[in-house]
């Protein structure tokens, strides 16, 4: 009977981990790469030494991630399914790890629980399609958690070793698994199983980590993470359970639907607290830390550290996931309850992957307008647009005099709820509206004269589409003002 238990557990694990790793790899071209992703399309474009060098001069991240990319990359480029791809895999190995977080608190079904909401939760499968270090920091916290469970109610001495090990390399990720490690260690040093010997050992391997990141974490220190504090913070806290549960958006029009399951999530957390102490206490364990990492960038705030971003705390959401599903697996009522849980993150999953509106801006389609016009075009954007359109078109560059162009091309992103913005006045009175597209994600106007005619980057900066300074590049254009022009 055990036999056949064990084999439709792992039969049930195997169809989870295929339906997590469909829903991450079936759809990785949907999207175009969005301001982020393109950033690290042009570093991985550079030798493995000129990754490093970029990281330190234009990420506010460690530099693992890229270090894995630039060598996934060698073998599948950089589009959007060979790049992405590196994170749909790490997405789909953070399935089994969470089955065996679930087990380890609550037996199989927890397990399987766990693995269920990991596999079709919307927020983990959109960073499991991001060319970004999120699928690995979450990948690796996962499995540091993991470890640090049986440390904290084995005698196993290997264990705080081995959280360790995942631990620094969580940090050489992304600095943002700190959050979790911190009240981790904390707990680790009081009351780990494995004796207080092995327990400092493992802390002393993590400090190691830490330390040595620290010059290159203060020479990132600059401007590059201020933006978070532009949103009001109380919307960003808010965020983070709406999206958690219904995807990165939120899908206005699915709140109601959205509360709905953070209550069930709630719910099942509530319910490990009527579970027997022994059984309890593990959970228990893993809730605490998993909220401590997401209050602690809140303290930060008050020191004027402003992390709190429903994406930078990430590695709380598996075991925050785990703890629900033992709470779940516990009662015949919270089974029907996960069941209903299950089909909400699947369904807020299916809203974004089939409309267009809720995905990244499609800077892939504006590239391809302009490149198939053929004619010698000067696009102003949005600093959003910049890397992205450097990205898709590898002949663009900056506008650094007048230069002759046939077209001028507008371009703005576009999100549910906004108004269109209003088509600009042309950039000089020999160009006439040839174009505007209302695109799902953006808006583009294009302005076209007869001849290539000679424009200033001040003019061409005149009139934008979007707020902010302007990102100029020119597109087929090889000839300064004061050149003979080419015949039409």
């Amino acid at each position: 009977m055990r036999r056949l238990a064990f084999d439709a557990g792992g039969a049930a694990l195997g169809v989870l981990v295929a339906a997590g790793a469909a829903l991450r790899f079936a759809t990785l071209d949907a999207q175009s790469f969005w301001r982020d992703e393109a950033s690290t399309v042009l570093l991985l474009r550079d030798s493995l030494e000129g990754v490093l060098r970029g990281v330190s001069e234009r990420e506010a991240t460690p530099p693992l991630y890229y270090a894995l990319a630039w060598l996934w990359s060698q073998v599948a480029g950089t589009g959007e399914v060979g790049l992405r791809s590196l994170s749909a895999l790490l997405g789909t190995l953070t399935i089994p790890v969470a089955f065996a977080i679930g087990a380890r608190l609550g037996g199989r079904s927890a397990g399987l629980l766990a693995a269920a909401l990991v596999a079709l939760n919307p927020f983990l499968i959109w960073f499991s399609q991001e060319a970004r270090p999120y699928a690995l920091l979450v990948l690796l916290t996962a499995i540091a958690t993991l470890w640090w469970l049986r440390a904290m109610t084995e005698p196993d001495r290997r264990a705080p070793l081995a959280w360790a090990a995942a631990g620094a390399l969580a940090l050489l990720a992304h600095y943002f698994a700190v959050f979790l490690l911190i009240p981790q260690a904390a707990l680790l040093l009081r009351r780990a199983g494995a004796g207080p010997r092995a327990a400092l050992r493992g802390c002393a391997v993590v400090g190691v980590a830490a330390v040595a990141l620290a010059p290159l974490a203060l020479a990132q220190r600059d401007t590059r993470v201020d933006w978070v504090g532009e949103t009001p913070l109380g919307d960003r806290v808010l965020d983070v359970p709406k999206h958690w549960v219904a995807g990165p958006f939120g899908n206005p029009a699915n709140i109601a639907v959205a509360a709905g399951a953070l209550i069930l999530a709630c719910g099942a957390a509530l319910a490990v607290v009527r579970l027997r102490r022994d059984e309890a206490r593990r959970s228990v364990l893993l809730a605490a830390v998993a909220l401590a990492g997401v209050a602690l960038p809140l303290v930060t705030v008050a020191a004027g550290v402003d992390y709190v971003l429903d994406r930078y705390l990430l590695a709380s959401l598996v075991p925050l996931l785990a703890v629900g599903a033992h709470g779940l697996a516990a009662f015949r009522a919270g089974r029907v309850a996960a069941a209903l849980l299950a089909c909400g993150l699947l369904f807020f999953t299916l809203t974004w992957i089939v409309d267009p509106e809720f995905h990244r801006e499609d800077w892939r389609e504006v590239a391809h307008r302009v490149a198939s016009s053929g004619d010698e075009t000067a696009v102003i954007t949005s600093p959003e647009g910049d890397a992205p359109l450097r990205a898709y078109l590898p002949t663009a560059h900056d506008a650094g005099e007048a230069v002759r162009v046939r077209a001028v091309v507008y371009v703005a992103p576009w999100r549910f709820g906004r108004p269109r913005p209003a088509t600009p006045s042309p950039p000089a009175p020999e160009f006439v509206l040839a174009e505007r597209a209302e695109l799902p994600t953006s808006t583009l106007v294009r302005f076209r004269a007869t001849a290539p005619k000679p424009l200033t980057p001040a003019a061409l900066g005149t009139h934008t589409l979007a707020p902010g300074d302007p990102a100029i590049l020119l597109v087929g254009v090889t000839q300064p003002a004061g050149a003979r022009p080419r015949r039409p």
